[in-house]
Parts: structure tokens; C-alpha cells; sequence
């Protein structure tokens, strides 16, 4: 990482906490989410996990659904991308739940169409196993993912 980028993280951090400080949560979420992001395309997702629970806290505290929603997102996706598939499951099934208590139409399709992924290579796996009935039950999941993002076309490949 270089040091301008560097300096760029501290700075949004540093933001981040005035933001909170302030009672501008929106703000300070964005912050956090931004730092989160920047770890994640680093590869580095225990720190870029560390913030999206930083900004499970603060959107929990706020009673902000919509923060809790994409904070779940975002810890479902470094899960995933660890191969913690079960913890990647748990956390967007999280999300998912909380985005439909919001009324959240987008974050339920961005969620919706992690899972169908999610479901999809557990399906997979079970099958490679000859474990039909997990696998069956993973695949029908996968439909029901598939329904609530409106995606006819990964419908069919589920």
C-alpha cells in the first residue's frame, strides 16, 4: 500500500470518528464502509471485517437498519471469500432478513444475489458428495434467492 493511500485510509478514519462523535451516523458509516472496502481490495478481509463489525456497531446503536443490512453484507463477504461458506451463508441470510424488515428492495436484491452464489457452490458441493437431499435442499434455497432478486436467468441455473 503505498503511503498517499495510506495517509487516505487515517484520514477517513480520523473522519469517521468525528462523524460519530457528531451524531452524523450516515456519515460516519460511509467512512467506515469506504475503510472496509479498501481492506477488502487489499485481500487483507480480517481487517476490512473489523470495520464492517465497526459498522454493525454503530448501525446497531443507531437502530439503522439499512447500516446493519450492509454491514452483514460486507462481513458475508469476506467470508466468503476465505471459503467460510457457512459463515458467509449465516451473515447474508442475516442481511437478507434485515433488508426485508426495511422494506429494502435494493440491498434485498444485492444480498439476494450473493446468496443465490452462496447456495449455489454449497449445493454443488453436497452433490459432488452424493448427498442429494442437502443438495436438493441447497438448490431449492438457491430458486427462493433467485425469486427475491427477480433473476430469471440464474433461476434457470439453480
Amino acid at each position: 500500500m503505498s503511503e498517499e493511500s495510506l495517509e487516505q485510509l487515517s484520514e477517513d478514519l480520523v473522519q469517521a470518528e468525528n462523524y460519530l462523535r457528531d451524531g452524523h451516523t450516515i456519515e460516519c458509516l460511509q467512512q467506515y464502509d469506504k475503510v472496509a472496502g479498501a481492506y477488502k481490495k487489499l485481500h487483507d478481509y480480517e481487517t476490512a471485517s473489523y470495520f464492517y463489525n465497526r459498522c454493525l456497531e454503530v448501525s446497531k446503536e443507531a437502530k439503522y437498519i439499512d447500516g446493519e443490512a450492509e454491514a452483514y453484507m460486507g462481513l458475508g463477504s469476506c467470508e466468503e471469500e476465505v471459503f467460510n461458506i457457512f459463515e458467509s451463508m449465516k451473515y447474508h441470510e442475516i442481511a437478507l432478513e434485515k433488508a426485508i424488515d426495511g422494506n429494502l428492495r435494493k440491498i434485498i436484491n444485492t444480498i439476494s444475489k450473493e446468496l443465490i452464489k452462496v447456495y449455489n457452490n454449497i449445493a454443488k458441493n453436497y452433490e459432488q458428495k452424493e448427498d442429494f437431499d442437502k443438495s436438493l435442499e441447497y438448490f431449492e434455497k438457491c430458486l427462493d434467492a433467485c425469486k427475491k432478486a427477480n433473476d430469471p436467468v440464474m433461476e434457470a441455473e439453480c
